[in-house]
């Protein structure tokens, strides 16, 4: 499906979500929603809707945008407490990944890694889904600390991802290991198409 269908599809069944008066004019909405209109917005829903909305503005190159909407999400969900299982934590995770890349790409290196470090901070999930989506934050995180020189830092982030899925992980932590800078631009560069 194509950015502009995604978009417009986005558009389309979540109008509310979309506030910026910017994104509002590019989708072909009213500059402003009616109140009962946003009244509608309910939770899981809206966490979800607004994630989507953020990964979205981000896979566009929107990046100050696109953390605009991840920060809510991740505000919302943690006014519950830091979840520990479910499609919530999951969420959590990405938001998280996606709110750092974003970060880092409109060069704000210190938010982007507040934001990555978020992931680190958990207990690693026991569902399968989260479990993946977690190591794959450890080696976001892992290739932001090496880009930004904590290379050490970055290494043990990357061992931990390895021994969790060596076949995935493990050429990333030889190239930290080894001192091999191009891997890790392609890396970063890789995980902004796979979002």
């Amino acid at each position: 499906m194509s950015e502009a269908k995604i978009s417009y599809s986005f558009a389309h069944f979540c109008p509310q979500l979309i506030r910026s008066p910017k994104a509002r004019a590019r989708l072909g909405l009213p500059e402003k929603e009616s109140p009962a209109a946003a009244a509608n917005v309910k939770d899981p829903d809206y966490i979800r809707a607004l994630a989507v909305l953020g990964q979205t503005l981000l896979q566009k190159g929107e990046y100050a945008e696109a953390a605009q909407y991840l920060e809510r999400v991740i505000s919302k969900i943690l006014a519950n407490g830091v979840p520990t299982e479910g499609e919530e934590l999951d969420i959590f995770i990405l938001t998280s990944q996606w709110a750092g890349i974003s970060y880092i790409e409109q060069g704000k290196h210190a938010e982007g890694l507040v934001q990555l470090e978020r992931v680190a901070k958990l207990k690693e999930p026991a569902e399968p889904k989260s479990k993946v989506h977690y190591f794959d934050g450890l080696i976001i995180l892992a290739s932001a600390l090496y880009d930004r020189g904590s290379k050490a830092e970055a290494v043990a982030y990357a061992r931990l991802a390895a021994a969790y899925n060596p076949a995935k992980y493990n050429k990333f932590l030889e190239m930290c290991e080894n001192g091999e800078d191009s891997f890790v631009v392609d890396l970063v560069s890789s995980r902004r198409r796979d979002y």
